[in-house]
């Protein structure tokens, strides 16, 4: 359809429908089925997991040893019975390995497996497809609880002075602190119960969220304070920084205050781990991945995390916290369906495909597709001096690619990259790789360093610097389609895209912490590249979404625009995103002209969209460092109770 005013009572109306919805194991889908990555050729071993496969830890025994027969061959799995509970009680992963190819269908089970742990971890695979399968895990990976008392109220701005600042991901409000202020908190024991044995990990969280518990969201410009390590995961405690936590007595728990003053009745959920190794399915280095019909409900870490694996297909695909598993109490309810992201794709090539997913309930972002960018340490002398001359580079990651992706891994003989420059972004080389060789090896104290031969097709090594970012252009999707999703309930952002030639359509945002579209802003958070170009974001439906948060040291993140592009650099060499369009799009603003902020972009169109907000928008589009920018045909409109619309009238341009 084409949004125009007096529609939108319609919008809001399937937006309802989709949260209510959103509460069953059906979700709505259209017609689009994902190509079958089980296409397999040659001899196909058929596997069948019993129907006896129940008692606590014998589906993981069996499961695993049916993974290690397909290793080298192609294999069918199935679960039998249909809708049956299959519980994996296994601490680390069940993992596929050097598999030819493998269909493994759930037919609707119900799969519960260890808090600590992945459910599936697929390395140098190929041809996988994933089916029919429900996630959970036997105990939540976060805790909601009350502030009972006390806690230390001191003015926003002062963390406790007791402990001093780290420089996690170079975000100064990422801090640990310690000493006598702590902060009591009152959760529920049926739903998170503690301690065990094997579930230590609950005795220390890596993050802190302050809880709306009325709307069921995180609080708008409420309390986020993040306190880990992403190098090391939940089992090693000693390593972790972490937020320890100390269990007083049943029902009750301690932690260091963050020094933000959080009141006593505030609500707070404590992710126990976000970023260590512990996502719902891993993939690393696969080709030609399909999953269809496959709902994470309850996960540690991201949903689905895919590292440096070629062509990935989606479909009817995601998260939803309002599903239970027979093992959870009744009435049980949860604030989140994963720790961090929902769908994250890391150094991914080939065609990225995601049609009728679902995101409800993120401990971050719903959707993000990156490479990441290494930094220079060192170049020959020679560097340049001829055309395609020979040029040896030592790169390593910064602090987070290198603990968080492992990126340079991920770099191969034959990729295209540019060497832009450190503080204004501008190209000074571009080449293409032809050897790397590892120097300091993945799993050493210091990040992953690697040097580099390429050959130069421009740029001169006198002009380069310490520091100076090195893209990888191969290690990004060829191409990025979302279709018909619905990305809503998350912390943080909605899609975060650094890529190239990506299309969004059709597709449902709301209640987001950050922006819908989150497009170049990674680049200095977490190194994401590379900068976005051939962008289509078109009759997408935006609600609700930049609330933000408040950090401990008096800042604030997420809050602003519904689509943010930037390259977060306050010095650039003129336009570093290109060709980008927004059109007939609907937007329901917080703030009425936050509607598209844009920086440093080369030829943008905002085109027949509708921004409504409770005090009407005169001027949603923002332009900063841009050219060839065209806002035209786009409405302001004054949003009212119920999602009506009035007032409509032609935005400033």
């Amino acid at each position: 359809w084409m949004p125009r005013p007096g529609l939108w009572v319609v919008v809001a109306a399937a937006a309802s429908g989709f949260r209510a919805n959103a509460q069953s194991r059906q979700m709505p889908r259209s017609n689009w089925r994902t190509a079958r990555a089980g296409d397999l050729t040659g001899p196909v071993q058929s596997f069948e997991l019993s129907a006896t496969c129940t008692d606590r830890g014998s589906c993981a025994t069996e499961l695993q040893a049916t993974f290690t027969r397909c290793a080298g061959a192609a294999c069918a799995i199935t679960f039998t019975p249909p809708r049956g509970l299959f519980r994996f009680e296994h601490q680390g992963f069940l993992e596929l390995r050097n598999v030819l190819g493998v269909r493994l269908n759930g037919h609707g089970a119900i799969v519960v497996h260890h808090g600590n742990a992945s459910f599936i971890r697929a390395v140098n695979c190929s041809n996988i497809a994933l089916a029919g399968f429900e996630v959970h895990t036997t105990r939540p990976p976060h805790t909601l609880g009350t502030v009972v008392g006390p806690t230390c109220l001191r003015p926003p701005g002062q963390p406790n002075p007791e402990t001093p600042a780290t420089d996690f991901d170079r975000h100064p409000f990422h801090t640990a602190p310690s000493g006598p202020c702590n902060l009591t908190l009152r959760f529920n024991e049926s739903l998170y119960p503690f301690p065990e044995a094997d579930h230590s990990w609950l005795l220390r969280a890596e993050a802190l969220l302050e809880w709306d518990s009325q709307a069921w969201l995180p609080t708008e410009n409420g309390l986020d304070w993040i306190n880990a390590s992403n190098a090391d995961g939940p089992n090693k405690d000693s390593d972790v920084p972490g937020i320890p936590i100390t269990l007083l007595s049943d029902g009750v728990i301690s932690l260091p205050d963050p020094g933000f003053g959080l009141a006593v009745g505030a609500t707070v959920v404590l992710r126990h781990y976000a970023f260590g190794p512990w996502h719902s399915l891993l993939l690393e280095d696969c080709t030609n991945v399909s999953m269809e019909d496959v709902t994470l409900a309850r996960g540690g870490g991201m949903g689905l995390l895919a590292i440096g694996c070629t062509d990935v297909s989606l479909a009817h695909f995601g998260t939803n916290r309002g599903l239970t598993s027979p093992l959870d109490p009744v009435g049980a309810r949860y604030p989140l369906a994963t720790n961090a992201d929902a769908i994250h794709l890391a150094s991914c090539r080939g065609t990225v495909v995601v049609v009728d997913c679902f995101a409800d309930g993120q401990g971050d972002d719903s959707f993000n597709v990156h490479s990441q960018y290494l930094l220079l340490r060192n170049a020959s002398a020679n560097c340049g001096d001829v055309n395609g001359s020979r040029c040896l580079m030592d790169l390593d990651g910064t602090s987070d690619s290198a603990s968080l992706w492992d990126s340079p891994l991920h770099l191969r003989a034959g990729d295209h990259f540019i060497l832009r420059d450190a503080e204004t972004l501008g190209i000074k080389a571009e080449g293409v790789v032809t050897e790397v060789a590892p120097l300091v090896p993945k799993g050493t104290a210091s990040p992953p360093r690697i040097r580099v031969t390429c050959s130069l097709l421009r740029g001169q090594g006198a002009s380069f610097g310490l520091g100076d970012p090195f893209v990888d252009l191969s290690a990004s999707p060829a191409s990025v389609r979302v279709e018909g999703a619905r990305f809503v309930n998350s912390r943080s952002s909605g899609a975060v895209l650094n890529c190239g030639n990506a299309t969004v359509l059709r597709s449902h945002f709301a209640n987001l912490s950050a922006a819908a579209f989150n497009i170049g802003s990674y680049w200095g958070a977490f190194s994401e590249a590379p900068l976005a170009a051939n962008f289509s974001l078109g009759f997408n439906v935006v609600d609700w979404v930049a609330k933000g948060h408040r950090t401990i040291t008096g800042g604030s993140w997420g809050g602003g625009s519904a689509i943010l592009i930037t390259p977060g650099h306050s010095q650039r060499a003129g336009q570093v995103f290109s060709h980008i369009s927004v059109q007939n799009s609907n937007f329901s603003l917080l703030v009425g002209d936050a509607g598209v902020s844009a920086t440093a972009v080369d030829r943008l169109t905002v085109q027949g969209c509708v921004f409504a907000a409770r005090v009407k928008p005169s001027q949603p589009v923002r332009i900063t460092d841009s050219t060839g920018v065209s806002a035209q045909d786009n409405k302001c409109c004054l949003l009212q109770n119920g999602g009506v619309v009035s007032g409509c009238g032609q935005c400033t341009e």
